[in-house]
This record gives structure tokens, sequence and C-alpha cells, in this order.
């Protein structure tokens, strides 16, 4: 017949040999293989030119191959009995192609010797283990099937690992956690999560990934992608977890401070913190120590010393200053720096600066006397009688707003000269200076006039000869205004807009008199205060006086000195000079265009639509009214009145 449906139920395989097997070949079947039984369900007609084809087929996919003994001889095996039945061995893939479809095909792999195992346990995985066998030997893997499992295989092979790089080594150092508890982490994620993903009758890859705890550090093995992937989970894991003594370092630049005050200020306050927040942590590890059983433990790394230790600790390590670009280097404890930044922003802020003008004002007040009657004097009008009043007299000095002298000359009564003269007062007033200085808030402003003179320190030696010379050193003396201002902003609940200023000023004076020798009289004269005034007012240091009284007397020897007529022998002059010094010092708030602006800005947006300047006004009285109107009924309620 030249069609056979095929159609045998359960049958064997020698069976099937004697009806559906070629006339041209004979079969030599083994027992073991005679009696396999199988079952074939047909309902179309297979054609005889393909029953051997057909026949191939049904074997190999039940393990069985044909042997070509010779040209009429065809013997029947086992496939995984018997697999060095080859027709051809490969190493090339382009060889495959030389190769019939039907050919039985050993190729010879070589992959990287890291991706040995894992490659031989992906191809036992998508292979069929009836018809295909898998070996490794060496740094090869042999792979025994047809042509078709052969090329199947390999282009899998090609897609997966020909374009890995392979296996990599990488050293991960760990900060919080504990290497062995890393590792626990690393196998949990990439192998348990797996297994349960997968049928149990799969031979799991163990291989994907293997850590070699060293030290602090974890020796990661494994393909590039899973190296990453595990890197990424030990470093998120590290980030969520917060270490109290973690250091950081972070660079701030400051803007309108100077970097070495605000690092000190920093110092102190970072001292304060650090010490609250120790004795805190203590107390709670203290606390939990008992209640608290976790698998995984922290490293400390970088731990803070002792309280007492940190208390003898230079702090001015944490806050270094770089003084070329005004900035400051802050190694702080992670969990602080957002309080640092924030503190920073309030203290980094523009600094308010004072306009302080300042008038020297000197009063000098001279009252001068001279009277005298002298009896024995000889003097310009001993020979001449003479009676004259003077009232500044041009050919003589002025001596005083009244000059009056009388002379009588010797006739019958001795000549004498009788001299009135008197300054009564003569007032001076004048400006001294009037600086004007810009000084920062709390900040010293220094104003110093004065001259430089030559004062003359005395004989000194010049050589063995004991020749002698004077010497001279210059000294600066004159008039030093320092003066420390201090701000006061007005608060925003206060009606008035003025602030007010602490001004505390160390005023000093000198007032040189020169001498002959060389070596002036210095005055000193020194004021110190602390005042506090509003912006815009002025201050009044008064009270730096000093006065100076000359007496000069002329008489004769004896009877200047008689009893009752001794004044007639001589002369008495006297001579007051007091000066006083006046100091006015107005400061003046210099104002910030950026505060003004808000303030304008808030003023604008608190008024409401259709508010003006006279409803405003007329509001506020109203509002006063009604004060003083509680007021009353409060008082009214107290005295029952």
């Amino acid at each position: 017949e030249e069609y056979a449906f095929w159609d045998q139920g359960e049958t064997t395989i020698s069976q099937i040999v004697m009806e559906y097997g070629s006339m041209n070949f004979l079969y030599a079947i083994p027992q073991e293989i005679a009696t396999m039984k199988i079952q074939l369900f047909s309902t179309i007609a297979v054609p005889r030119s393909s029953w051997e084809e057909l026949i191939e087929i049904i074997f190999e996919q039940n393990g069985i191959g044909v042997k070509k003994i010779n040209s009429f001889l065809r013997q029947l095996f086992i496939i995984k009995h018997d697999p060095s039945y080859v027709e051809a061995i490969i190493t090339k893939k382009e060889d495959l192609k030389l190769i019939k479809e039907d050919s039985w095909v050993c190729f010879i792999l070589s992959p990287k010797y890291e991706k040995l195992k894992a490659t031989q346990n992906f191809l036992e995985r998508f292979s069929d283990i009836k018809t295909t066998t898998i070996y490794s030997t060496g740094s090869d893997i042999i792979l025994v099937s047809s042509k078709k499992t052969i090329e199947r295989l390999i282009n899998l092979y090609s897609v997966i690992f020909e374009k890995n790089e392979g296996k990599i080594v990488k050293v991960l150092t760990l900060n919080k956690i504990y290497p062995e508890d890393a590792e626990k982490i690393i196998k949990s994620f990439f192998q348990e999560s797996q297994v349960k993903s997968r049928p149990s009758f799969y031979q799991q890859n163990l291989d994907e990934i293997s850590v070699i705890v060293q030290g602090s550090s974890l020796i990661l093995i494994g393909e590039k992608d899973i190296i990453d992937r595990a890197e990424k989970v030990i470093l998120d894991l590290e980030n969520q977890l917060d270490d109290p003594s973690e250091m950081i370092v972070y660079c701030y630049t400051c803007k309108h401070s100077n970097p070495e005050e605000l690092s000190k200020i920093l110092d102190q306050l970072y001292f304060s913190i650090s010490n609250t927040k120790n004795e805190n942590i203590k107390k709670t590890n203290i606390k939990s120590e008992n209640k608290i059983n976790s698998s995984i433990e922290f490293k400390k790394i970088n731990s803070s010393k002792d309280i007492k230790e940190n208390k003898t600790q230079n702090f001015s390590n944490n806050f270094v200053v770089d003084v070329k670009t005004n900035s400051i280097l802050l190694v702080v404890k992670k969990e602080e720096l957002s309080k640092i930044k924030a503190l920073l922003k309030k203290l980094d802020i523009p600094k308010k600066m004072v306009q302080i003008d300042i008038l020297l004002v000197e009063r000098k007040i001279h009252d001068k006397s001279k009277s005298g009657i002298n009896i024995l004097k000889f003097g310009s009008a001993s020979k001449e009688n003479k009676t004259q009043l003077t009232f500044n007299d041009e050919d003589k000095a002025n001596k005083g707003i009244l000059d009056f002298i009388i002379s009588r000359a010797y006739k019958n009564f001795p000549s004498f000269d009788l001299t009135m003269s008197f300054l009564m007062a003569q007032n001076n007033m004048r400006i001294a200076d009037a600086p004007s200085i810009l000084a920062v808030n709390q900040t010293p402003a220094t104003i110093s006039v004065g001259d430089e003179i030559s004062i003359n320190n005395g004989a000194i030696s010049n050589d063995s000869k004991k020749n002698y010379n004077s010497s001279y050193s210059r000294e600066k003396f004159g008039t030093t205004i320092v003066l420390t201002p201090t701000i006061h902003p007005p608060d925003d609940d206060e009606t008035s807009s003025k602030g007010f200023v602490t001004i505390h000023s160390d005023i000093s004076f000198d007032t040189t008199k020169s001498n002959s020798n060389d070596r002036p009289i210095i005055t000193k004269r020194h004021i110190e205060n602390e005042v506090r005034v509003s912006d815009g007012e002025t201050i009044i240091l008064g009270g730096l006086r000093r006065k100076m009284e000359e007496k000069e007397s002329e008489k004769i020897p004896f009877l200047a000195e008689l009893p009752g007529i001794g004044k007639l022998f001589g002369t008495n002059s006297t001579s007051d000079t007091s000066t006083e010094m006046f100091i006015f010092i107005t400061p003046h708030i210099i104002d910030d265009p950026k505060e003004d602006l808000k303030k304008t800005r808030q003023f604008l947006l608190e008024k409401r639509q259709g508010d003006n300047e006279e409803f405003i006004k007329i509001l506020d009285e109203a509002r006063k009214e009604e004060k003083i109107k509680i007021f009353k009924n409060s008082m009214k309620l107290f005295f029952n009145n």
C-alpha cells in the first residue's frame, strides 16, 4: 500500500519497525529497545515515501538513535547510553552549516572559565535530557545531540553570554553595617527569592554572585549587572540607617559676615548641641538595651568621645576658616547640618550701620585784674603831673576793658603811680572739630586728630670724649574718639518706626603748652560713658573743664609788710583762665533699602480695598477713642461711680 494511517494504539518499537520500517535495510534491535512500548494515534494517511523519515523522528524524540553500520544494516540504540556515536566534531558555529540536517554532532563550546558552571546549568535547563548529552571537561563544554538541537542551544548561548563582559571583582566598604549582616542580606536578596519562584525540581544557580568577608569590607564576585545591583542594595540600606556619629564636611561661603567671628559663635553653639545630643543618646541606649533585639547591628565608625573628653577638646577643629575664599568648612554630624544651615541663614545677614556726626565745641573764659599804689616808684610819669584814663589805647597793649592810671610827680608830695586794670570777662566759643564717621553695628569706630611734636629726652653721650648732645623723640597728642554703636531696631508691634542706638564713647583730649626746654606740659582729659538715644537725637557731653589761676605781686621789701600802710608799697595782679569742652554726638541709623521695600509692601498688603490715608487716620483715631472708653468704663467698675 502506498498510504497508511499509523493508528496502532499501544504497540512496541519492534512492531513499528516490522510494519513501517524501510524495505532496503536490515534493522538490528536490542532486547531493551524491542520491548519498549509506544502509542500511536492518527487519522491522516502517511505516504510510504515519508515512512523512513517519520520513523527516525519518532525514535529521536524518544531517545532512540539509528546507527548506519553499512549500506544494508541499521542498528537501534539508546542515545544517552552511547553518546560517542557522532558524525562530526565541531568547535565553530559556522561549521554547522556544512552538516546534514539529520546528523548527530559533537560540538565543543569554550566559554569563559568563570562562566563555565553557569553556562552548563543554562544549557542543561534548555535541552532535552533524552536527546542531548552535556559534559564539562576542563574549561570546555561538550554537547552531543542533533544538528537542530545544537544550533538552538548555541543561539541561546550567544544571546545570553557572549554579550556579557563576564564576572568582575569589586570591594565594597561598609560604614554602618557589619559585613556578616550584609552577606546575609545579599544572599537573601539574590538567592532565596529565586528559590521561591522556581519549581523544586530545578537545580539552583548558586554561583550568580559570591560574597567574601574581608575585615570591614565585602568582596563581591559575579556579573557586572548583579554586582552593581548588590552594591546599590547595600548603599540604599546604609542611607536609610541614621548613624548619630557620622560626620560630614560642608563648605559655607560668608556673604555679609566675618568668617572668623561667625566660626566662634558656631563653636559655642555646637559645643552645647553636641553635649545635649550625646546625653540623650546615652540615656536612650541604656533604656532600650534590654528591649530591642535586632538581627542587624550597626558598626560605630568615627564615634564621638565621652562628654568629659569633649570638654577638653578644641572645638575650633569643627569649623575651619579659609580667609582667602571668605568661607567656613564645617565638620559636623549629618543630623545637625540642617540646624546649622538655618542658624547660618539668620546670622549671615547684612549688618546695620550708623552714621555718627560729632561736634566738638570749646568755650574759653578769661578774667584778669591788676591794682596797687607804689609811692616810691619812679616810673614814666615820675617827673610830670599826669592823670589819664585809657580805653583800648592803640599805643599800648590792650590791658582790658578798663585801664586807669594816675601818676603824680615829685613836688610837695612824693611821686607815685596808681594803676588799676580790669578784664572783667572775655568769652570765646569756637568749634574745635566736626568729624563724621560711618560705623557697623557693635564695631568700634575711631577718630584721631592731633599733632606730632618733638620732646626733649635729655642729653646723651655720643662718643668716648664725653660730648653730650640733646636727644628728641616724636609723640602724638590731640583728640581721640572711640565710639561703639549698638543698634536696637523697633519692634513690629510698636507704632513708632524709629529705632534706638546705644553708644559707648571713649574720648581723650591732650592739650600741650610749649616750653623753652622743648618739654611741653601735657594736659590729658578723658571721658567714657554709655548712653541710649533714639535715632536722630543728639547726645551732649560736657563738664570737661580746665581752670588756670596766675597771681603776681610787686612789693618793696620790709615796707610792704608793714601793717596798714604796707599796701602803699606794692601792686597785685591776678589772671583766671577757664576752658570747657562740649561734645555733641548725633547717630543716624542707615536704613536698608530691601527692608524698607518689605515694610512698604507689607503695609500695602495690609490695606483693604478702598483704604486711603484719610480713612486710615480716622480709623486710628477711632481705635484710640475705643481704648479710652474701655479705660473709663474699667475705672467706673472699680470705683462704682
